[in-house]
C-alpha cells in the first residue's frame, strides 16, 4: 500500500509527498511530535537572496511575569541567509524560509533565542529570553 501525504501532513518519507518535499524532524511546528517528517509546499524560489533586505519588526510579550511588557520595534537586515542587527549576525534564514537565531543583551552576552517561519515579505515567530519571558514576533520587509 502506497501511503501518500499531502502538505502539512505527516509522518512522511521521502517518496510519500504528493506535492512538495518530505522535511526532516518540524512536526512540532504542526503540532505532532517534533520527530516527524512532514510534507511541505516546495519553494519556488529556493535562493536565501529573495529575504535579502531590510525588515521592520515588532515582539510582544506573552508571558506573564514580565516586567516590560509594552511591544518593541526594530529593524534587522537580511543578507544571502544571514540576520544581522546592530552589525552583528544574530541568526539565520534557510531557503525554506525557516528562521532561527540569538537575543542579545546590550552588554552583547547572549540573553535568549527566536525561531520562526519568513515568506517573502513577511516573517512571524516566538521568542524566549534567559530570565523566563517569552513571547511573539512579526516582521514585514521593507
Amino acid at each position: 500500500m502506497n501511503n501518500v501525504c499531502g502538505i502539512g501532513d505527516g509522518d512522511c518519507d521521502p517518496g510519500q509527498c504528493d506535492a512538495g518535499v518530505c522535511v526532516n524532524d518540524v512536526g512540532a511546528e504542526y503540532g505532532l511530535p517534533a520527530h516527524y517528517d512532514v510534507c511541505e509546499a516546495r519553494d519556488e524560489t529556493p535562493d536565501v537572496a529573495r529575504f535579502n533586505g531590510t525588515w521592520s519588526i515588532t515582539t510582544r510579550y506573552t508571558s506573564s511575569g514580565c516586567t516590560h511588557h509594552a511591544d518593541e520595534r526594530g529593524t534587522v537586515t537580511i543578507a544571502n541567509g544571514a540576520i544581522r542587527n546592530a552589525g552583528r549576525t544574530i541568526g539565520s534564514v534557510s531557503t525554506s524560509g525557516r528562521v532561527s537565531g540569538n537575543l542579545y543583551a546590550p552588554n552583547g552576552q547572549r540573553a535568549g533565542e527566536f525561531t520562526g517561519q519568513a515568506q517573502e515579505r513577511s516573517a512571524s515567530g516566538t521568542w524566549f529570553n534567559l530570565v523566563g519571558c517569552s513571547g511573539t514576533w512579526t516582521a514585514t520587509k521593507r
